[in-house]
């Protein structure tokens, strides 16, 4: 609906409720909810896609890789040769 209002309901849910809030903001509970749970799978899937190009990155390498060379080589991906 209102993208700030959902955003307003999302940062302060903890300290009041979502039922409260959504009552004085005059919006539906299930579509706050509906757009928390999609908020959710957004950052979920933001938070899964660096550790997709880690494990990538291991296995291309025959798992021998370490934290510093992974390191390395994301800086490579990221900025090119040096």
């Amino acid at each position: 609906m209102r993208p700030r209002c959902w955003d307003f309901v999302s940062a302060h849910a903890g300290a009041f409720g979502v039922q409260r809030l959504c009552r004085v903001l005059q919006v539906s509970r299930p579509a706050c909810y509906r757009w928390l749970s999609d908020v959710q799978a957004v950052r979920r899937a933001q938070d899964q896609a660096p550790a997709a190009v880690l494990r990538e990155i291991h296995t291309e390498h025959r798992e021998n890789y370490g934290v510093l060379r992974v390191h390395a080589e994301l800086r490579l991906r990221a900025h090119g040769q040096p």
